[in-house]
């Protein structure tokens, strides 16, 4: 310790002109200004701290005490001390004493000082005094130097001058002029901090008591010249730096003066007071010495001690007040810097007071293990207020060893070592439980008894808080012992994942009070972490295995609360924080011990050393003649490499954690990893937490490799896609955070800000140079000064200001040290001076406050973070952005679809923060739309996502995005038409195209019809929201505002538009507008308004058109009219009814034709609703439309009959109907006799089908049998008993084959009208004849006219379709229905639909399985009806349901499985035999009718069977087993009866329909998979049995000549050699295999055996591969271990059909040729003799060890599998010798012969 003491030296500079000569040292020595006392500074020294701390000469001792604080002394010191050290045990053999000693041998020998000394007047002088000799003087010098100074002093001569007692001082010799005074410039050579951070510790020796013996020199300063003049002297410019600070004012002066006085004075009376404080202490502790009893009355008047309160034999302790006292005493004059001029022995006996509080807390039982009784709990109160004394004592003690006094015997050991100790046990048994108690479950009472106690226990939270604050700064500055530190590391790292509460009501004592204890445990770590290299390894290792312990939900894992009111989480600002610290410059404090002193640096050392030497920061960092740049990198490297290989280290422990946990297991990685990385994103912008950047750099560069590599894991790629998204987003934010801070810019006009924009435009431009930011006053420079102003004692912003000081001079080294850059720049002075400038911050943390310029007076806190943002935008972590930006696109392209998802999503979030990516690059756009095609309809589903994103930010690309959404809108997923429905309307609202609002329109109104019920009814909400519920609110006045009235008319053209562009969107618009105007509408009555202004605003268009040419659009314009008509007749009124009258007047052409059937419909569904007050109209319309019925065709005429009859029953004139029809069935009875198969007759044959036609329509829209009389007057032959029954007894025999055929297409469409209307008729002799007709000649139009007829008649059976009029029967059938029993009386629908199911069902079936056309279509919708009404037996149609299911066209499909399923549901029991019949149907349905026999659809691999399966599903498990069973059982057979005469054959294309099957079946449950598995075992066990031994012994035996009669010698593997003598078995691979002939037939049914069952086989080892059956997993099959078995499976990452696909294409060529159909048997021959896969009880995978013994004996089970064949097949297994019979188990080092298990694993 370096004892406090006076300065030793008087300095005596005399007035001008007078003489000095009469004991010039006996009066006050002048005041010094400052100039003039650094002229006589030492040489080695400098103002560290600014120019007005004035360094003191001193010459007393040499300790070094001149030195300007005690940081700079102690640093020395060690520096002076390791070179004793040095002197003594090497002799100058180290590099570093070798090169200081000529380094100062050097300074010493260019011309020193000359000093004489005065011995200054005494009042009195002692005897001793006098007799003290030159010699003596010497000797008491001499004896205080080290080793290393005596050495110097001895090497070098020393100009000095001192004069004896007994003689008088010798005359002055003058200085010369001419010679320039010493100048204090800081140079790099004479700094005397060069050893500075050097790790060895000195321990500086006290000086006792030579201050009041040692008489004090004096330096006296020479006088001028009385002669001299002012031009003699050299004038000395300010040698300060140009922007230092100004100090040229007086007032300045004053003020400064003023301040120091009044500091010191403070100082002193603080050290007065404390003083005083210890002398009461003394005094008290003098009282209670143990000759004085000392006892309860004594200790009551004595304040300064107590008893404890639970220990009894621990004696009186100091008081929690005295304690609280002595602490803000000591605190007060260390922060003076004075503590150490109190006395050791005084700080010594404090200490001693503390330390039997601080032992003796270690032991106390403060453990709660359930409520404590009063008594117990007041015990409990008293031990803590014991150990809180003890706590205070621990403060105590820590502040008198506070750093500034050193000496061993103030820091004991045993006492530091307890306090870690004490902490833990009052953490561990207390405080923890307490933080840790909730108010429910089993801790319910606890936490009561302790939230009644919250004062106490907060108490002790707060005072632990203090001691580690204190513990903190005592371990930064003090070296102890490696067991305390690993004690406190351990203690931190526990208290930092203490499970706290997340809020005040979960916590006994308040979340935030343990907060501040983590946040001090923290500071800790950090601590510890900066000084000791050694121990960052166990550190991190201790903070991320503990890393479970953490919340891993986003509101209770962010407890970290920033400045800016931010919270991030604890373990995100610790490993920040760690890794600043890593960067920071090593303190020269190392540690004494051996196991953490460092070896001296060596020239030359490698750079990649450990951290060790990395932290070693002597400056002698190079040999001499090394430039600045190289002397910086050798210093800063180090630091940056720790700080990188401690951020890999960390992030790659939480990546690979992550990427084997999700976000939703038992594993947290995962999502702490994602809360890590949004914390980094969320303060890469704050000047406090450089580190970010840094770690976000290198969890980008593992992300990337992730992604890029091409066997991650799809969960690893995913997680790296998601991040790299965020960091994409994060990149694009700070770009616009640094645009937002341009305008704060603007707001002043200082040189900074001006010089800062400029930087930002030149970024903008992309000229902006590294060389520009680097500068030594640029934005590196601005930071740093804002940090040094901002820090006021913050470890964390000193760790920022120091990682970010070392990676401006990291940016430096790398970019004028890159090879590559060479060439482009050039070092010159200011590169070298940058270089210097960094090295000394780098080794002066105050440096720059010496060396602050004017301009960095005061950074505002906009400009630091605008030049702070500018440099991390030029870091490489924004620089990725593009490369992040391709990883992303290119993983569009992955064969993943969640690779290729999750990519488009993540460019969809760095899309929505930077728009401008879209002009980056032009292939991003196109690889997006391709990705709207992809196969996998979640990749489908985000790229359409993006597509609508990409429009929305650029609606430049409005026509190709709208092109690709508007091809997804009939998309077969469901949720991809969703998305497009989303989009389009997103489009919709957005775009003011026409034509594109059309194309929009369009496609939501076809989505009306989809076949899913949500997409419809989300279609229809769409719809609605876009074209009426605009207008709710403002319809009521649409006349007032015509604003509305012209968005009514762009509504109203877009429908007309939608009309007018196709007429299939009539049909989904009318469905359209009846759904919004029915009841089950929310909003019908304001719709029905709405539809009623938009028929107003048709009918103004309609005026409008009259004169137009434009009959297009008017034809549009009607047909949209019609739709509101159809949907609701009270839309319209009778005024608009007159102005469609005139288009049905005038039938001149085409065009004429189609307005007037447009204006029948109108009229037809409107006029049934006008009053006879509007008769002259309807007359008017009737008489119109009698004249055209002639001229029509069917679809028109059908409207005008409607049309008619519904005027007729307004007006009830039907007599002109009547005759009507009855000239037309006269007409038709005169063709009777015509043949017209003679040309000549086509005149005749015209006017026959237009009476037909008539009759027809006639007969289906008009009741005319009230008028009966009326025709059997006309027809007195007829023996028809009804009008409906005389017309269809007339039209009958035109339909039958032998009238030409459009007469008869002409007769059945009309004969079936009649009959839809009156299905009696369908039971009548002629009726019925002439329909089965049809069905005996193969003519597919003429069957469709006829299934058409009986669909429309069961729609309206089922109630479907609207009846077209209410017969008589009908109404006598309703009224029978409200009578008892009436139900019971068969009607005549009931009757004709039971003959139709029962004559045409099998024509039905037929014409469904015989194409895929609109016929199919009909007739599965007839077979799909009949069957819901219980026409026929459900067996009969099992097999047509399950061979339309897997038809192509969705129509069919749906209609075919939602009619099996309802069945299946129903009749279970009955399709259970039926399925395989249907499932051959089915195949046959694929190979005739498809024209695909295969078993599966590809891209993506679907099952043809799947909506079979699927109903399969609905029954219990027994019944799936038995299906899955039975299906695998459709492969097998019986190889004699094996039919191989097709080309390929038959059975082969049913193997492959079969197993692919079975491969792509989505399994629900285990127990559907391990059974089928079984089952295709047993069945290649058994009939592959008969076929290996067929081929071994019918077909290899005939292709090779045995060897001496032994097949052992045949090769088992490659190609099957045939030879005639032994040696050819030998021959070489190229040698053609030659066979013997070989009976063709036999081989090709042996290969097609072979390769059925080798299909079967691959089916397996797929669905093993897939779901990760092993033997384990198959065993539980038989162990009943239900709840595992119904459990879902999951499917292995990565495993896709693709293997298996190939395969089986390769097993259908395997007939091509003779070398294939051998190469196959002998494959499978192979497969059963030594693949040990096949075993049913022992298959295994190859990492399961199989132990069960008898499961591997392959005799066993062909025994059991075919226990009636043969058993000759052990003696084939090898072609040729029976093996050997295995014991049980498989012996040791037995392995597995599985080569083809072996190769699926790794192919997948």
């Amino acid at each position: 310790m370096q004892q406090a003491r006076h300065p030793e030296i008087q300095v005596v500079i005399p007035d001008h002109g007078t003489s000095n000569s009469n004991g010039a040292g006996e009066r006050l020595a002048k005041a010094l200004s400052v100039d003039e006392a650094l002229q006589f500074s030492p040489m080695t020294s400098a103002p560290v701290f600014g120019l007005d701390s004035i360094l003191r000469p001193d010459i007393g001792q040499p300790s070094l005490a001149n030195l300007s604080s005690t940081h700079d002394r102690k640093s020395a010191g060690e520096i002076i001390d390791a070179l004793d050290d040095e002197t003594q045990a090497s002799s100058g053999e180290s590099t570093r004493f070798e090169t200081t000693r000529q380094y100062l041998q050097g300074l010493l020998n260019e011309g020193l000082t000359e000093y004489e000394f005065k011995l200054p007047s005494r009042p009195r002088q002692t005897r001793n005094s006098q007799k003290t000799q030159p010699p003596g003087i010497e000797s008491l010098s001499r004896g205080h130097l080290g080793p290393f100074a005596k050495m110097m002093l001895d090497n070098t001569e020393v100009a000095y001058r001192y004069p004896s007692p007994s003689t008088t001082p010798s005359p002055k010799k003058k200085l010369p002029v001419s010679k320039p005074l010493p100048s204090p410039t800081l140079t790099e050579n004479a700094s005397p901090q060069v050893y500075r951070n050097s790790r060895v510790q000195s321990e500086s020796k006290p000086c006792l008591g030579s201050q009041d013996t040692m008489q004090k020199p004096v330096i006296l300063v020479p006088s001028l010249p009385l002669s001299s003049q002012p031009d003699e002297y050299v004038p000395i410019a300010d040698q300060a730096p140009s922007k230092r600070r100004k100090l040229n004012s007086e007032e300045d002066d004053k003020l400064t003066a003023l301040r120091l006085k009044d500091q010191k004075e403070e100082a002193d009376a603080a050290l007065v007071k404390l003083q005083e404080l210890l002398q009461e202490v003394f005094e008290a502790e003098d009282q209670l010495e143990p000759d004085t009893s000392t006892n309860e009355t004594q200790l009551s008047s004595n304040k300064m001690f107590r008893l404890p309160k639970a220990t009894d034999d621990l004696g009186p302790v100091l008081s929690s007040e005295t304690h609280t006292l002595l602490q803000a005493a000591m605190q007060k004059v260390a922060g003076y810097g004075r503590l150490r001029d109190i006395p050791t022995e005084y700080l010594n006996r404090i200490q001693k007071l503390c330390e039997a509080s601080v032992i003796s807390a270690q032991t106390p039982d403060l453990k709660l293990e359930h409520v404590p009784s009063d008594e117990d709990a007041e015990t409990w109160l008293r031990r803590l207020d014991d150990m809180r004394n003890a706590l205070l004592a621990i403060c105590t003690l820590l502040h008198t060893m506070s750093g500034e006094v050193t000496i061993k015997d103030l820091c004991p050991e045993d006492v530091i070592q307890a306090i870690p100790s004490v902490l833990n046990h009052a953490f561990d048994d207390c405080l923890i439980p307490a933080i840790e108690c909730r108010p429910s479950g089993r801790d319910a009472e606890l936490f009561s008894f302790f939230t009644s106690h919250k004062q106490v226990i907060a108490g002790l939270v707060h005072q632990t808080k203090r001691v580690l604050n204190l513990l903190a700064r005592f371990l930064s500055n003090v070296d102890v012992a490696e067991g305390t530190i690993t004690a406190t590391e351990f203690l931190a790292t526990k208290l930092i994942f203490v499970e706290n509460a997340h809020s005040d009501r979960d916590s006994a004592l308040g979340f935030q009070k343990f907060e501040a204890v983590r946040r001090g445990s923290m500071d800790v770590l950090a601590k510890i972490f900066a000084k000791y290299p050694d121990q960052r390894s166990f550190i991190l290792d201790e903070i991320l295995v503990s890393l479970e312990k953490l919340p891993s939900t986003r509101q209770s894992a962010r407890q970290f609360k920033l400045i800016d009111g931010k919270h991030i989480q604890l373990l995100s600002a610790l490993v920040m924080q760690l890794v600043q610290t890593t960067a920071l410059q090593k303190s020269s404090k190392g540690s004494r011990q051996p196991k953490r002193r460092l070896p001296l640096p060596k020239v030359g050392h490698d750079e990649g050393s450990e951290s060790e030497e990395a932290d070693d920061d002597s400056d002698d960092d190079g040999p001499r003649g090394c430039t600045p740049l190289e002397l910086l990198a050798n210093k800063v490297d180090p630091l940056f490499d720790n700080a990188i290989r401690s951020a890999q280290y960390i992030t790659r422990f939480i990546v690979q954690r992550a990427m084997t946990s999700t976000k939703t297991g038992d594993q947290p990685y995962r999502n702490i990893l994602d809360l890590f990385t949004g914390d980094l994103i969320s303060v890469l912008g704050s000047t406090d937490w450089p580190a970010a950047e840094l770690l976000l750099r290198v969890l980008a560069s593992q992300m990337i490799g992730l992604a890029d590599h091409d066997k991650s894991p799809a969960n690893a790629k995913n997680m790296a896609l998601e991040l790299l998204g965020w960091m994409g987003c994060a990149i694009s934010d700070l770009t616009s955070s640094v645009q937002h801070l341009v305008p704060s810019m603007d707001e002043g006009d200082s040189e900074l800000s001006d010089y800062l924009r400029q930087l930002y435009d030149e970024h903008l431009n992309g000229s902006l140079h590294v060389e520009d930011l680097v500068v030594v006053d640029g934005p590196h420079r601005v930071v740093l000064e804002y940090l040094q102003e901002k820090d006021l004692g913050s470890w964390q912003l000193s760790s920022a200001r120091g990682y970010f000081l070392a990676q401006w001079a990291k940016t430096v080294c790398n970019h004028y040290n890159d090879p590559e850059e060479r060439n482009n720049v050039s070092v010159d002075d200011s590169v070298e001076d940058l270089a210097r400038t960094l090295r000394n911050m780098l080794s002066d943390p105050r440096w720059l406050e010496s060396h602050k310029g004017s301009e960095f007076d005061r950074v505002a806190t906009n400009h630091a973070r605008f030049a702070y943002l500018l440099t991390v935008l030029n870091m490489s972590f924004c620089k990725a952005f593009d490369k992040i930006l391709k990883v992303l696109l290119s993983s569009i392209t992955s064969d993943q679809a969640k690779v290729r998802s999750r990519s488009l999503k993540s460019v969809i979030q760095m899309l929505e923060k930077d728009p401008n990516l879209l002009d980056r690059d032009s292939t991003v756009m196109s690889l997006i739309l391709r990705c709207a095609a992809d196969s996998s309809p979640m990749v489908r589903d985000s790229a359409l996502s993006l597509i609508a994103k990409c429009i929305t930010l650029k609606p430049a690309l409005e026509e190709d995005g709208c092109r690709t959404i508007l091809a997804c809108s009939a998309d077969p997923t469901v949720g991809v038409r969703k998305r497009c429905i989303g989009s389009l309307k997103d489009i919709y609202l957005q775009t003011s195209r026409r034509d594109l609002k059309i194309a929009i329109a369009d496609n939501l109104l076809q989505r009306i019809t989809d076949l899913e019920s949500s997409v419809m009814a989300l279609a229809r909400q769409v719809l609605e929201e876009i074209w009426l519920s605009p207008f709710h609110q403002s319809i009521n006045s649409i006349q007032d505002s015509p604003h509305i009235k012209v968005s009514l008319g762009e509504l109203v053209d877009l429908i007309v538009g939608s009309v007018e562009k196709s007429e299939v969107v009539v049909t989904t618009l009318e469905k359209f507008v009846k759904s919004i105007l029915s009841e089950d509408s929310k909003a019908s009555s304001a719709n029905f308004k709405v539809c009623k202004a938009i028929v107003a605003m048709m009918f103004e268009r309609v005026i409008d058109h009259a004169d137009s040419p434009s009959k297009p659009s008017l034809q549009a314009l009607l047909q949209s009219i019609t739709v509101f008509a159809k949907a609701n007749a009270k839309l319209f009124t009778p005024d608009q009814l007159e102005t469609l009258h005139p288009y049905i007047g005038h039938l001149a052409t085409a065009d004429d034709l189609l307005l007037f059937r447009s204006v029948v419909v109108i009229y037809r569904c409107v006029l049934p609703y006008l009053s006879t007050a509007h008769n002259t109209l309807l007359k008017e319309v009737q008489n119109d439309l009698f004249k055209s019925v002639s001229k029509l065709a069917r679809t028109e005429l059908n409207e005008v009959m409607a049309c008619l009859w519904t005027v007729d029953r307004v007006l009830q004139n039907t007599e002109r109907l009547v005759k009507l029809t009855i000239s037309v069935l006269k007409g038709i009875a005169q063709a009777k006799s015509v043949d017209f198969t003679d040309p000549s007759k086509a005149d005749a044959l015209g006017r026959v089908r237009s009476y037909i036609r008539i009759a027809g329509c006639v007969g289906k829209h008009c009741d005319l049998e009230k008028y009966f009389n009326f025709f059997r007057q006309s027809f007195p032959t007829s023996k028809a008993t009804s009008v409906s029954g005389l017309m269809a007894d007339f039209i009958a025999p035109f339909a039958l084959p032998q009238h030409p055929l459009e007469l008869r297409i002409m007769a059945l469409e009309s004969l079936g009208s009649i009959c839809q209307t009156w299905p009696a008729q369908f039971s009548q002799e002629q009726a019925r004849v002439a329909l089965s007709s049809v069905f005996k000649e193969d003519n597919p139009d003429l069957q469709n006219i006829v299934l058409k007829s009986f669909l429309e008649f069961f729609s309206v059976h089922e109630g479907k379709a609207e009846k077209l009029i209410q017969t008589s029967d009908s109404a006598v059938d309703a009224e029978s229905t409200t009578r008892l029993g009436g139900s019971l009386k068969a009607s005549e629908n009931d009757g004709a639909a039971a003959l139709i199911a029962q004559h045409f069902l099998q024509n039905m079936l037929h014409a469904a399985l015989s194409k895929q056309d609109t016929y199919a279509l009909t007739a599965i919708e007839l077979i799909a009806s009949i069957n819901r009404q219980g026409l026929i037996h459900p067996k009969e149609c099992a097999g047509v349901l399950v061979s339309l299911e897997t038809s192509t066209n969705p129509a069919i499909s749906k209609i075919a499985f939602e009619t099996h399923k309802m069945l299946h549901e129903q009749h279970e029991s009955m399709f259970d035999r039926e399925y395989m019949r249907a499932v051959q149907d089915a195949f046959y349905y694929q190979k005739d009718v498809i024209g695909d026999p295969s078993g599966a659809f590809s891209r993506p691999y679907t099952a043809k069977l799947a909506p079979l399966f699927e109903i399969v599903k609905v029954s219990n498990s027994k019944y799936q087993r038995k299906f899955l069973t039975n299906l695998c059982s459709k492969v097998d057979f019986e190889l004699r009866k094996l039919d191989v005469s097709k080309i390929p054959p038959e059975h082969l294309l049913l193997a492959r329909f079969v197993s692919q099957n079975i491969a792509f079946f989505e399994y629900a449950q285990l127990a559907e998979i391990l059974p089928t598995i079984a089952c295709i075992e047993r069945i290649v066990a058994a009939t592959g049995t008969i076929v290996a031994h067929a081929i071994e012994t019918d077909l290899f035996q005939n292709t090779v000549q045995p060897i001496n009669g032994d097949l052992s010698a045949v090769p088992q593997t490659g190609d099957v050699v045939v030879a005639d003598d032994a040696s050819a078995v030998a021959a070489p691979p190229p040698q053609a295999p030659v066979y013997e002939p070989v009976n063709t037939q036999l081989l090709r049914q042996l290969a097609t055996a072979s390769g059925s069952l080798l299909m079967l086989w691959e089916a397996r080892s797929y669905l093993r591969r897939l779901y990760g059956i092993n033997f384990h997993a198959r065993q539980k099959e038989g162990k009943g271990n239900a709840k595992e078995l119904n459990r879902v499976p999951t499917k292995i990452q990565g495993v896709n059909g693709d293997r298996f696909w190939e395969s089986v294409a390769n097993l259908m060529h395997c007939l091509e040729s003779t070398e294939s159909m051998m190469g196959t048997c002998r494959d499978f021959a192979m497969l059963l003799s030594i693949d040990d896969e096949l075993k049913v009880a022992g298959d295994d995978d190859r990492d399961s060890h199989d132990t069960t013994g008898e499961g591997d004996d392959m005799g066993a089970l062909l025994a059991t599998a075919s226990s009636s064949k043969p058993a000759k097949r052990k003696s084939s297994g090898s072609a040729g010798g029976t093996p050997k019979k295995k014991a049980r188990g498989r012996p040791a080092g037995k392995k597995r012969v599985s080569t083809e298990m072996d190769d699926e694993m790794e192919s997948d």
